[in-house]
C-alpha cells in the first residue's frame, strides 16, 4: 500500500510539473523556425523547408521528426456513406471571443520581440520611422525597412495553468 501513495505523490507532482512551470515559445520567420517546449519534459520543432515542413519532437529525451503533409499526399481517403447525427453543442457567444483571445494573449510574456515591417510604400515606411522607434525598448525591437523584407522574431513565456484557468473561465461562466 506505501508503494502506491509514493506513485500518487509522484504522478501529482509531474501534474503540477506540468501546470505551473513555463512553456517557452519561439517563434523566427527569418529562419523558418518554429519552437515550442517544456523543459525537460516535451518539445516541438517545425521547419519550414523547400520540399515542406519538417516537424522535430523531443519526449522525455527521446526524438522523432516526420513530415506530415508527406504522409497525407500517399494516404488514400476514404470516404463513408453512412450518415452520422451530430450533437449540438453550446457555442461560445460571438461577442466573448474577443474577451477570451485577450485572456488567452494576457497569459503570454515577452521576452524578445524583434519585428522588421515593410509596407511597400516607401512615403508610408518613412512615416512609420518614428513610430516604431516610440514602440521600441529593451525587449521590444519595431524596425522599417525598405528591402520587401517582413521579419518576425518572438520568444515569449506561458504557464498551463493560466491557459487552463482562462479556458475554465471561458466556458463554464459565460453560458
Amino acid at each position: 500500500m506505501g508503494s502506491g501513495w509514493i506513485i500518487l505523490f509522484l504522478v501529482v507532482l509531474f501534474l503540477l510539473y506540468l501546470l505551473f512551470f513555463p512553456v517557452f515559445i519561439r517563434l523566427n520567420t527569418r529562419t523558418n523556425r518554429y519552437y515550442a517546449c517544456l523543459p525537460g519534459i516535451a518539445g516541438i520543432n517545425v521547419l519550414k523547408k523547400e520540399d515542406g515542413w519538417k516537424f522535430y519532437y523531443l519526449i522525455f529525451f527521446l526524438k522523432f521528426s516526420f513530415k506530415p503533409f508527406k504522409q497525407l499526399q500517399n494516404a488514400e481517403i476514404k470516404h463513408d456513406d453512412t450518415t452520422k447525427t451530430k450533437q449540438r453543442r453550446k457555442k461560445l457567444p460571438v461577442f466573448m471571443i474577443p474577451k477570451m483571445i485577450s485572456g488567452i494573449i494576457s497569459n503570454f510574456r515577452i521576452k524578445k520581440l524583434d519585428c522588421s515591417i515593410d509596407t511597400g510604400d516607401y512615403p508610408l515606411n518613412a512615416q512609420l520611422i518614428p513610430v516604431a522607434s516610440c514602440l521600441s525598448d529593451s525587449r521590444v525591437s519595431v524596425t522599417i525597412n525598405f528591402n520587401n523584407k517582413n521579419e518576425l522574431y518572438l520568444s515569449a513565456t506561458t504557464r498551463l495553468f493560466g491557459l487552463l484557468i482562462t479556458f475554465i473561465r471561458f466556458y463554464m461562466f459565460n453560458r
